[in-house]
C-alpha cells in the first residue's frame, strides 16, 4: 500500500499545476488511515483538475481513495487481535490455528484450538494451564515454574 501510495503521490506531483504542488515530500513511513484518506483525496483532486493525467491513473486514484484507508483500519484491527500470534479464528478470536491429528485419509487438519498443559501426580490433576502457543516445548518451562509455585516445591 505504501509503495503504491508513494508512486501515485510522485505521479500526481509530477503533473500537478503550480498551485497544487506540495513543497514538502510526503513521508509514508508512519502511515495512518486518516493520513491515507487525506493523501488519496489530494491525489484524486490533482488528477481530476489536470488534463494530462491518464485514465488509468485516475482509476487507480479512485481505488486508493475508496479502499486503502478502510483496508488499513481492518489490518490494524487484525494486528490487534493477533497480539503476536500467527493466526486466529474468526469465530473464536482467542483460539489459534493448530495442526490437529490426521484423519483416516492421513490429511493434517488445521483447526482453531488451545494448547492445554495438565500436571498430575498419582492420577490427580494438580494444575492446568491453557495457552494460545502451538508448541509444547516453549511451554514446558512455564508449566514447570507454575507447578512448582503451586505445590511449594523446589527444582532439587
Amino acid at each position: 500500500m505504501v509503495e503504491q501510495l508513494e508512486q501515485m503521490w510522485d505521479y500526481a506531483q509530477s503533473i500537478a499545476d503550480e498551485e497544487d504542488k506540495d513543497p514538502e515530500p510526503r513521508d509514508f513511513k508512519e502511515i495512518s488511515p486518516d493520513k491515507v484518506e487525506q493523501t488519496a483525496q489530494k491525489i484524486e483532486n490533482i488528477l481530476k483538475k489536470n488534463s494530462r493525467s491518464s485514465s488509468k491513473a485516475k482509476a487507480k486514484a479512485r481505488y486508493i481513495d475508496k479502499n486503502f484507508a478502510n483496508n488499513l483500519r481492518k489490518y490494524q484491527e487484525q494486528e490487534q487481535i493477533l497480539a503476536g500470534r500467527n493466526s486466529y479464528s474468526k469465530t473464536d478470536r482467542d483460539a489459534t490455528f493448530m495442526r490437529m491429528q490426521d484423519d483416516n485419509m492421513q490429511n493434517g487438519q488445521l483447526k482453531p484450538g488451545y494448547n492445554t498443559q495438565i500436571s498430575t501426580e498419582d492420577q490427580f490433576v494438580l494444575h492446568y494451564t491453557i495457552h494460545q502457543t502451538t508448541n509444547d516445548v516453549q511451554l514446558l518451562n512455564h508449566t514447570l515454574k507454575v507447578l512448582l509455585l503451586y505445590t511449594n516445591k523446589s527444582l532439587e
